[in-house]
């Protein structure tokens, strides 16, 4: 089905927290939403019928068979919002091949399959609309599109964490409790895995790196770090110093040839525009060789704004004008951790003993680490006491050598605390 239709049957798998607010917008607002078109949900794949009951679903509509939907012949337009990758990908892969549109926020099927998937669309002339993979509410896969030579991209890309870290500061909570608090307001799930270690991050750094370099990485080729280890001590301790503490996700050129992506928590100014955003708001700076520095903020989670994304996707389909990311380049070469140059936050738990502070920088310096602060908040009579350094720039090889060395001290306790200062790097 291609160009401007009156009607556009739209056919739902899934009726969860996007699903659910899916059906609820064109339910409710199916024929206001564009002038001479009507969007109506025809057909809605749902096993358990208190779902679809919640949201006011026609049983007539309702099969819990997602198959159904995608071969019934008068479905224009899937949406997939099963998440996981099997049977999503199957799923999308067949009504592609039947020539419908499918719009999607499955982040992890797009990171695994987007290359082959959006061949199978251009082969069949049809649309695979992805604005909600990445955020709610802003328009960054436009303007990723349209930029002049990327430079780089970072970004505070997953709403969970960036609601834990932000209790965890107002709140002095350690990240457990911030956790179990996300749990109970439904920011977070109740394995929180793919949030908090950085994997639905490094998914959607991998949708953003194809939109601005045309290149799709692979999800296991660079590093990924969640927010597990850290305290609520570092998070006090880097906003005395001028820092607040985010998961960030990175890509950026590296000499031309190459491009490094990387996922893990950094220290950033307090005055950054990355400080600034709160809650389950997300945000992605772009450089870029014509407008500079710039970037946009929006909800990072919940129903509506990702419901929002998916409408958006339909109504451009419904306009004749589906979502375009671009053409595919040919693929840079990947560059590591070990060739990094950065600012580190490292905070050691080191014995409360004359010399430990001698010691501790003189190995930094004979890796070629120069300090530029230090803190040290040492009670009379406390056995082990933080000691927090923030270095130079300096390449993460010589420095994760230098701590390999630390650790193995007997002046030393648990293991040091590396964070990265982004930002700052020369």
């Amino acid at each position: 089905m291609a160009g401007s239709v009156s009607t556009l049957k739209v056919g739902l798998l899934g009726c969860g927290t996007v699903g659910g607010g899916v059906a609820l917008i064109l339910n409710e607002r199916g024929e206001q939403l564009l002038p001479g078109a009507r969007l109506m949900l025809h057909k809605v794949a749902e096993r358990d019928p208190t779902k679809a009951r919640s949201v006011g679903l026609d049983p007539s509509i309702v099969t819990p068979n997602p198959w159904e939907v995608v071969n019934d012949p008068e479905v224009d337009v899937v949406v997939e919002a099963l998440g996981g990758l099997h049977p999503a990908k199957e799923l999308i892969e067949t009504a592609l091949e039947k020539g419908k549109h499918v719009v999607t926020p499955n982040k992890a099927v797009i990171a695994e399959f987007g290359r082959e998937l959006f061949r199978k669309a251009k082969e069949k002339g049809v649309g695979l609309g992805i604005r909600a993979t990445v955020t709610g509410s802003h328009p960054i896969f436009e303007d990723l599109v349209a930029a002049a030579t990327v430079k780089s991209i970072r970004g505070i890309l997953n709403g969970t964490c960036n609601y834990i870290l932000t209790r965890m500061e107002k709140e002095e909570l350690e990240f457990e409790d911030a956790l179990k608090e996300a749990q109970r307001e439904g920011y977070a799930e109740a394995d929180p895995s793919l949030d908090v270690d950085g994997v639905d991050t490094a998914q959607k750094l991998v949708i953003l790196t194809r939109l601005a370099f045309g290149f799709w990485a692979d999800p296991d080729s660079f590093h990924v770090e969640g927010i597990r280890r850290i305290s609520a001590l570092d998070i006090r301790i880097s906003r005395r110093m001028g820092y607040r503490i985010k998961l960030l996700g990175v890509a950026e050129r590296v000499n031309g040839e190459g491009i490094r992506l990387r996922v893990h928590p950094a220290l950033v100014s307090h005055e950054s525009r990355l400080a600034s955003v709160e809650g389950v708001d997300n945000a992605v700076e772009v450089r870029d060789d014509v407008r500079g520095e710039w970037g946009v903020v929006g909800p990072g989670a919940g129903r509506f704004p990702a419901a929002g994304a998916i409408l958006s996707d339909i109504l451009q389909i419904a306009r004749g004008q589906p979502l375009s990311i671009g053409p595919e380049t040919s693929a840079f070469m990947i560059e590591g951790l070990s060739t990094l140059k950065s600012r580190y936050y490292l905070r050691f738990s080191a014995k409360n003993r004359p010399g430990v502070l001698a010691k501790l920088a003189g190995i930094l310096g004979e890796n070629g680490i120069n300090i530029a602060e230090v803190l040290q908040t040492a009670r009379e009579g406390e056995e082990e006491v933080p000691v927090v350094v923030i270095t130079y720039p300096c390449p993460e090889e010589a420095l994760m050598r230098a701590i390999d060395e630390i650790d193995r001290l007997p002046i030393v306790g648990e293991r040091t605390v590396v964070l990265r200062v982004e930002g700052d790097a020369k």
